[in-house]
């Protein structure tokens, strides 16, 4: 993609209470906005004031911080595991000690993060 891109995340309900739909955000690209749908976010990952967005088939840079993009999205298939990493728990391939892995990519879990991440997982 070019350049940076901003985020704008659809609202569950407008103030009349017309629902919206919450499976998907817009990018803004220029003058164009591309559509993701939150579904096949693998996961974000904090680059400073800058958010990359990696999904099943391109990464896309926001110009929001991953706290700022956080708070916007619908949902809660998306969840923060580290002060720089949300990742989609539909994704979730495998976790050992301090690590989770989507698609052969090792995402660490801080551990102010670990008890609410683990506890949103059903183990045996």
């Amino acid at each position: 993609m070019k350049g940076h891109l901003s985020v704008c995340a659809i609202p569950v309900k407008d103030q009349n209470g017309v629902p919206w739909l919450e499976d998907r955000l817009f990018i803004k690209d220029g003058g164009r906005f591309e559509k993701i749908i939150l579904q096949d976010v693998l996961w974000l990952e904090a680059r400073r004031n800058y958010c990359d967005i990696v999904t099943l088939y391109q990464r896309f840079t926001a110009s929001a911080t991953i706290h700022a993009l956080y708070r916007q999205l619908p949902g809660t298939l998306l969840v923060r595991v580290h002060r720089s990493y949300v990742v989609n728990l539909a994704h979730v391939t495998a976790m050992e000690g301090s690590m989770v892995l989507i698609k052969e990519q090792q995402i660490p879990i801080g551990k102010n993060y670990r008890r609410g991440f683990l506890e949103r997982f059903h183990f045996l």
